[in-house]
């Protein structure tokens, strides 16, 4: 079986000298970005812009619910001191950086975008090397739907994974994980339990950490299952937002739309990742049992572990289930590429496997966004979106920076239908 005798050929941050990328259209930068990691990285290009031209792609595609929601509330609903604990945070740092640095509401998404993409490939980079194959794992773990409507859900997932992806020091740590929580509030559930685990079953055996584990899923089964419980717990705060979250609770707890009365169809590619999402984790999960010994990067594996008691103990409930099986996933295929390096080597074969499971993944979430950009438009004028869409194939990449000139602007975005 043939070795990838390159471990980590690919570096996140180079040379200057590819700024020429950006004098073409995005999409034939990124081909030749492709071809040159296809071929062991001939021209070593750096990965940052192969991401940048990425994430400068999906900004000029239809902008889905939670986008044009967001920024409907930035213009008509601004957050102020009296209302700061009650609004979105995705709200908060849309608004704050529109107004500070001048810019249109879909710039700072192209930002959101560009960096939760790199902060899951230095994840991986830290955990088992930077390679094409583990670019092509990074760039395909999370769904396109996830990423350009769930933006700041899917960077605090991502923020969190980065801040566990190896033992960093006392200060970084802090300071991850305090980002992770800014950028979005539901990351505290997810990390501060990891770090407790990880101190409190670092030296124990397999058969201690997994029962913990099943402990763990079926105390959270209970919470969010139990919802006057969950209610009661809220008011015993005595915080005076308690209210707020006492809405969110009853709308994503509860048996409404959003929660366990969640009734929609769902079309067949998106049925798929939500499968595939699944099969990950558990598959995961079981070469995690196995290969327990091996997986000297504890802190990723109780990361991993309180990610899928989440998503385990929230079956049923749409939007919390749907939230932890994201930042669940992107740990999961991490640890996976860690797993892999670690029991089976660098081996071509196994990395095949994975890069094209991976990619059939990719496909159907881009066949579920295509469905939802564009079969039932948020954008009035369809002519307009198309259009806007279109100039990926023939404007310069320079030139699509300027998104008030020649992408979804503010002025568009709120002629919408919401």
């Amino acid at each position: 079986m043939k070795h990838i005798t390159n471990k980590g050929n690919l570096s996140m941050v180079g040379s200057l000298k590819f700024l020429w990328l950006l004098l073409l259209p995005p999409l034939f930068s990124l081909g030749i970005c492709i071809y040159s990691y296809y071929k062991n990285n001939k021209y070593n290009i750096p990965v940052v812009y192969f991401v940048f031209l990425l994430t400068l792609i999906y900004v000029y595609l239809s902008p889905l619910y939670d986008v044009i929601s967001t920024i409907n509330n930035v213009y008509f609903v601004p957050p102020t001191f009296e209302t700061i604990f009650v609004t979105k945070m995705s709200e908060i740092i849309v608004y704050f950086t529109t107004t500070l640095l001048s810019v249109q509401c879909l710039n700072v998404y192209h930002g959101i975008f560009f960096l939760t993409l790199c902060l899951v490939l230095l994840s991986i980079r830290d955990s088992s090397g930077l390679s094409s194959y583990s670019l092509c794992v990074g760039l395909c773990c999370i769904a396109l739907v996830s990423l350009i409507s769930l933006s700041f859900s899917t960077l605090s997932a991502s923020i969190c994974c980065y801040a566990m992806s190896k033992r960093r020091g006392y200060i970084s740590t802090f300071l991850l994980v305090l980002l992770a929580f800014i950028v979005h509030k539901s990351s505290a559930l997810i990390i501060l339990p990891s770090i407790l685990l990880y101190f409190i079953l670092q030296k124990k055996g397999k058969g201690f950490c997994f029962v913990s584990f099943i402990c763990m899923t079926v105390c959270i089964y209970t919470l969010f299952h139990g919802l006057d419980f969950l209610v009661s717990l809220i008011s015993m705060s005595g915080a005076e937002s308690s209210g707020f979250y006492i809405d969110k609770a009853e709308e994503y707890a509860g048996n409404g739309f959003w929660g366990s009365g969640h009734s929609r169809v769902m079309a067949f590619s998106e049925t798929f990742c939500v499968f595939f999402q699944y099969a990950l984790q558990v598959c995961v999960l079981v070469l995690s049992y196995k290969y327990f010994n091996k997986i000297n990067n504890r802190l990723l594996l109780m990361l991993f572990l309180v990610n899928l008691s989440f998503v385990f103990g929230t079956t049923g409930l749409y939007v919390l289930s749907e939230r932890f099986s994201i930042s669940a996933t992107i740990v999961a295929a991490v640890l996976l590429l860690y797993i892999s390096k670690e029991v089976f080597g660098f081996k071509r074969m196994i990395y095949n496997k994975i890069c094209i499971m991976f990619l059939v993944f990719y496909s159907m979430s881009i066949y579920n966004a295509s469905a939802l950009l564009y079969k039932k438009p948020l954008i009035n004028n369809v002519y307009v979106a198309n259009s806007i869409t279109n100039k990926i194939f023939y404007m310069p990449s320079f030139m699509l920076l300027n998104i008030e000139d020649n992408g979804f602007n503010d002025k568009i975005v709120l002629k919408n239908n919401l």
